[in-house]
């Protein structure tokens, strides 16, 4: 009776300690997943763009590699001294707004002359809402084809020790 009776207490305990913990889960490593796509999407369709800045032309304001977060705005809403995104031929720029005369005149603050054009607002991509640090390293690293190998690899290894472990489970129960 006595050993009867301490029998389940150990073997609740051993399940206990080879379960997966609670954030390796599959389940939730899907909701996570899930929850980081709908924002994205929630956040692309009301009008937020992301771009990682690549040159020190906004230096000690943006730095190399920072995230910048844009959201489209009304032409009246861009005032002096604000920082816009916008399209410079193929490539997206990240400056500050020093002068509006019929289009909009910009300066990286790390530059010492203006840019050469005016920016139209058809060009403009957004205002700069906020800027997330050095975030963009992470990105890019991802984007190349050793950051996505190690990416599915993480998640691959996550989901085959998690099932794993929910196999191993019987051995106890």
């Amino acid at each position: 009776m006595h050993r009867h009776f301490y029998y389940p207490k150990i073997r609740g305990l051993v399940n206990a300690i080879i379960q997966t913990p609670y954030y390796f889960k599959s389940d939730n490593i899907k909701y996570v997943f899930l929850f980081f796509v709908v924002l994205v999407l929630a956040l692309f369709i009301f009008g937020f763009r992301f771009y990682t800045v690549l040159s020190g032309s906004m230096q000690n304001t943006i730095n190399v590699y920072d995230i910048v977060v844009c959201r489209k705005v009304s032409k009246n809403e861009i005032k002096l001294k604000d920082i816009i995104s916008f399209n410079d031929g193929e490539n997206v720029v990240t400056h500050r707004v020093v002068k509006i005369d019929g289009g909009y005149v910009t300066k990286g603050d790390n530059n010492n002359s203006v840019d050469s054009g005016k920016v139209d607002f058809k060009n403009v991509n957004g205002k700069v809402l906020l800027i997330i640090p050095k975030a963009g390293k992470i990105i890019l690293f991802l984007k190349s084809k050793w950051g996505l190998t190690l990416l599915f690899s993480i998640l691959f290894i996550i989901y085959f020790i998690d099932s794993w472990i929910y196999k191993k489970e019987w051995l106890f129960t």
